[in-house]
């Protein structure tokens, strides 16, 4: 007990300072309206697409909803229980697009409540 409790007093300023959380004081008024006029400043560039070249989407057979699920939302339609073959056989022109959504509405249900298919759907 002797030798535990210089270490802790030890340790207890050196696990403070390098804490997570640190009291500071408050900025000053407008910081918020300050924030939003930095950010609204910087000139950004989304370089985070996901392009395809349009002249391979017009021979692609895609050429409808079935494009969108693509990227992300094939996982999730794939997790729900669709066969990555059966996927993939939507994703050409051998199908009408009711006939793609009827090979897809019994696996809709359960992924649709992954976040990619609310933002798209």
């Amino acid at each position: 007990m002797q030798k535990v409790v210089p270490l802790l007093l030890t340790l207890f300023p050196i696990a403070y300072i390098h804490a997570q959380i640190q009291v500071r004081p408050l900025p000053e008024a407008g910081f918020d309206q300050r924030i939003v006029e930095y950010v609204n400043s910087m000139e950004l560039v989304d370089t985070h697409e996901h392009l395809m070249d349009h002249e391979a989407i017009k021979s692609s057979g895609m050429l409808d909803f079935t494009l969108l699920l693509l990227h992300y939302a094939d996982d999730d339609i794939m997790s729900a229980g669709m066969s990555k073959a059966q996927f993939d056989s939507l994703l050409c022109d051998r199908f009408s697009i009711g006939e793609k959504w009827g090979l897809i509405k019994p696996h809709w249900d359960s992924a649709i409540t992954q976040l990619i298919q609310r933002l798209c759907f």
